[in-house]
């Protein structure tokens, strides 16, 4: 039966697709779920791959195999193995009628290399068909449209051998040819893991880690940059898949407390920034179901949680933001307990990455963290090993030993291939996880290991594949789930480690240094206002959170070039402009011109407070011309939330004349809070400068009238003295008073 496809692009988008997934060939600790070729009969060469992981030049006809699904997961001696799947045409003309085939590799693989090495080409085809699996699609394809296949077979008639020796993984081939025309044949790889007698197995502990991780959306006055986070957390969202996948399976739980605290803010009702103002958001009912369903589906299972916003911890440590680990660790352990309302392992890091450097290693032990989750690169055997050890390790630093968790690469590379919504990538990365499990237990099938397996920080991924996934794992025979405290539990193997040198890969892709920078001078001066609040309060916990969300490793770029996103950038600048905003709160009220008549007086200054919580400041003041105006700084005042308080500074005149007066707010350390304001005084005072001239025009007036009359003395002298035997006059005047 043919079925409508669809338009034009999305089919040749599909093609691009297809073949990248199907086709890529496996880089350095990169595994892909399956790889799809030309087939040798048809221009492919034998062993070469064919055009494995090339889009295949498209004249007249174009063929793409997708799986859809292969059942049962563990296949036995009496089960009937099912493969289904669609066949596309993503050619411009029909293609008739297209045949399916199956082959199984004559020998199984038994190296965790060999799989790598058969998407890659590397190993020479060695398979057979497989008699009476084959589908016919008789009715041809249309351009842009495909056709389904299903391909069943009892598993007897594979010709798999029973014995203890021949458990392995079988490769799978899937061609589709269509014969009579020149439409290329098309060829799929994947892995039919095959294990009889399991009962002689110890199965592989493998301990899961879900992280329910995203990107900031919230500003430090919490409204939201954007409402992309309501179409996560909705019933087709990424977030909400990934909780639904995961509901009552055994996982560990690794959430980002500022997600949580946002769901919250969500649930509860939010506003969202526009280019017109602000409006309301649109997921508060979503989040309230999310957060509902996220307890539900955790159980009592361990719940890990991050540093608030995932901070990225080796950035911060080699740009002098040490301290902020700690406060992140604080901050994100009581709000995650909080939200989730239980308590949650705060002492095991995760780097963003999965790597770091010793520093960083020595930085987040005097944290407090006891265990630190790596990449198993990170810690490397010292020798050569031919099987896979526990994901367990040692390891000392300057403040403490701190118990390396390791995460198995390749498995984890075999998760991302799933992602995204390419076609029948979901399948064969399942396909892939069994052959790769499998083939660990193999190479010590009576030695159970403990293994570390990371989802990716965001994955994206399909919920039904996410769940079959687990679903598979919980029922695979040859693997078990189990808590991350159980890998901890753990004794870590008598094998010599190395600490790998931190690649310069890893430190490309932090946040820079000139980014830091500015996060670091936005700390300085958030601190140096937080000084001056009465209490921590709300406004102190919403802007210390704001700050942290500026380093998150979230802003890293995602397209592999060094640096940060520039929405990264965006957010820093609207936290630096909002706490502008926040200081400008606590301000002061000048008087304008303020005249000082006399000898001393105050200069009145008046301070407002429009937080919701007192403030503790110093008023300083400061006289542009001291040889006229000589001022005393006034102690601290406490303002009251949203009041005002008057202060008075005691001033003392020199002279006369205007004066500039400068004041500002400063914390209790000193460090200013708020910019200069400017107060004129004018300086008239006229009490003491009268008081001066009218002495000296006394003293004045005293010593002019005390000269005229000694001179007028004089002058009488020298006439009587002219004139002998007059009396004098002022002795005749005295005789006569006398008399």
């Amino acid at each position: 039966m043919t079925h409508a496809g669809g338009s034009r692009f999305r089919a040749v988008v599909h093609t691009a697709i297809a073949t990248a997934v199907l086709g890529v060939a496996l880089a350095p600790g990169l595994a892909v779920a399956g790889v799809g070729r030309v087939a040798s009969g048809s221009g492919g060469s034998p062993g070469s791959g064919g055009a494995s992981g090339a889009a295949v030049a498209q004249a007249a006809g174009s063929m793409v195999i997708e799986l859809s699904k292969i059942t049962p997961a563990a296949p036995t001696e009496t089960s009937t193995l099912t493969i289904s799947g669609v066949v596309r045409n993503t050619g411009t003309t029909r293609i008739g009628r297209i045949e399916v085939g199956l082959s199984i590799g004559l020998t199984p693989l038994t190296l965790r290399s060999q799989p790598s090495r058969v998407e890659a080409g590397l190993l020479p085809r060695s398979s057979r068909p497989v008699p009476g699996a084959q589908s016919v699609l008789a009715d041809g394809i249309d351009p842009d449209d495909f056709a389904p296949f299903r391909l069943s077979v009892p598993v007897s008639s594979l010709g798999l051998p029973a014995g203890e020796q021949d458990r392995g993984v079988y490769q799978l081939d899937l061609t589709a040819t269509a014969p009579g025309s020149s439409v290329p044949d098309r060829e799929l790889t994947t892995y039919l893991p095959w294990m009889p007698e399991l009962d002689s197995i110890e199965p592989t502990r493998l301990s899961w880690l879900w992280p329910l991780v995203d990107r900031p959306v919230r500003d430090s006055a919490d409204l939201f940059m954007n409402d992309r986070l309501a179409t996560s957390v909705a019933p087709d969202g990424r977030l909400s898949g990934l909780v639904d996948a995961a509901a009552g399976k055994p996982v560990t739980w690794v959430v980002d407390p500022d997600l949580l605290q946002t769901a919250e803010q969500m649930a509860k009702g939010y506003r969202v920034r526009t280019e017109d103002g602000t409006v309301a958001g649109t997921g508060r009912a979503a989040a309230a179901d999310w957060l509902d369903r996220l307890r539900a589906a955790i159980g009592q299972n361990q719940v890990m949680n991050l540093p608030y916003a995932d901070v990225d911890v080796t950035a911060l440590r080699r740009n002098g933001l040490t301290s902020d680990i700690g406060t992140a660790d604080t901050v994100g352990a009581d709000i995650a307990q909080d939200v989730l309302r239980r308590d949650t392992t705060s002492n095991v890091s995760w780097p963003p990455g999965d790597l770091t450097d010793r520093q960083t290693l020595r930085a987040l032990r005097a944290a407090g963290q006891q265990a630190v989750i790596l990449a198993d690169t990170a810690l490397p055997p010292a020798g050569t090993l031919t099987y896979t050890p526990d994901g367990r390790g040692r390891l000392s630093t300057p403040a403490g030993t701190l118990e390396p968790l390791l995460i198995d690469t390749e498995l984890s590379a075999v998760l991302r291939t799933g992602s995204g919504d390419r076609p029948g990538a979901g399948p064969l990365m399942i396909q892939r996880f069994l052959a790769e499990t499998a083939l660990i237990t193999l190479q010590r099938p009576n030695d159970s290991r403990s293994l570390v397996v990371a989802a990716p920080r965001y994955w994206n991924v399909d919920p039904r594949t996410a769940a079959e996934l687990l679903e598979v794992a919980g029922t695979t025979p040859w693997v078990t789930s189990v808590p991350l405290s159980a890998v901890r539990e753990v004794e870590p193997p008598a094998l010599p480690r190395v600490v790998a040198e931190y690649p310069s890969r890893a430190q490309s892709a932090e946040l820079p240094a000139d980014y830091l920078t500015d996060a670091r001078r936005t700390r300085t001066r958030l601190q140096r206002f937080i000084e001056i609040l009465s209490g921590p309060g709300p406004t102190s916990l919403a802007y210390t959170a704001a700050r942290l969300r500026t380093e998150s490793a979230a802003w890293r770029r995602t397209d592999g070039k060094p640096g940060v996103s520039s929405a990264g950038r965006s957010f820093l600048r609207g936290m630096s402009t909002n706490l502008d905003e926040l200081r400008r709160q606590v301000s002061i009220v000048s008087a304008g011109t303020v005249t000082l008549s006399s000898h001393s007086g105050s200069i009145p200054v008046t301070v407002r407070n429009e937080l919701p919580q007192p403030v503790s400041i110093e008023v300083y003041v400061e006289s542009t011309r001291q040889d006229r105006l000589q001022v005393v700084q006034p102690p601290p005042v406490t303002v009251p939330a949203g009041g005002v308080a008057p202060v008075s500074v005691q001033a003392e005149a020199v002279a006369n004349g205007p004066v500039e007066v400068r004041v500002r707010l400063r914390n209790s350390e000193g460090d200013p809070i708020s910019d200069w304001q400017s107060i004129k005084v004018q300086v008239t005072n006229y009490g003491t400068v009268g008081s001066v001239i009218i002495a000296g025009a006394t003293g004045l007036l005293f010593l002019s009238a005390t000269v005229r009359i000694v001179r007028r003395g004089l002058a009488r002298r020298r006439r009587r003295a002219a004139q002998p035997g007059t009396v004098p006059v002022e002795q005749v005047e005295v005789e006569r008073v006398q008399a």
